[in-house]
């Protein structure tokens, strides 16, 4: 039979078989977000220190004589970065404009016009160090209304 009439479901008259390909992007992504999070395994630290020891996997490139495994690895890059957003702790590492932060927001991206704030700004520039606290009135002014609301809402 074919692969096509094997891969429909069982209610379509298929055996239900799944694509490997998609199980294997779906296992490089797994490999990748854990290192992406810092987990402390062998190969973790084998491919940190060996392909980005300076940086993050998100910068890291394929670089010079990559193995199989690291390019495989790498290839889940985009996958991945589509689906991930920061979860703001005090902001300092997060950049207001380039990075995904908003719940609740398309994208998860700040929509609003760029305004006072440079575009290399960090979160943290929206935060009241001394009262661990949103700056409302420096947001309210920043953002669009509804982007506030949603920056707001964030603890």
């Amino acid at each position: 039979m074919s692969w096509d009439r094997l891969s429909k479901t069982k209610n379509s008259g298929g055996m239900g078989f799944r694509g490997v390909s998609d199980f294997n992007v779906a296992l490089l992504g797994k490999h990748f977000w854990r290192m992406l999070i810092g987990e402390e395994t062998l190969m973790g630290k084998v491919f940190k220190s060996r392909y980005y020891p300076r940086s993050s996997i998100l910068e890291a490139n394929v670089g010079y004589s990559p193995s199989y495994a690291w390019r495989s690895i790498l290839s889940a890059k985009d996958m991945v970065a589509k689906g991930i957003r920061w979860r703001i702790g005090n902001g300092s590492n997060v950049r207001i404009w380039k990075d995904n932060w908003i719940p609740d927001q398309n994208g998860f991206k700040v929509h609003s016009p760029m305004n006072t704030l440079e575009l290399d700004a960090l979160v943290s520039a929206l935060i009241d160090t001394d009262l661990r606290k949103w700056n409302r009135d420096l947001i309210f002014a920043c953002f669009t209304p509804d982007e506030a609301n949603h920056i707001v809402s964030i603890p």
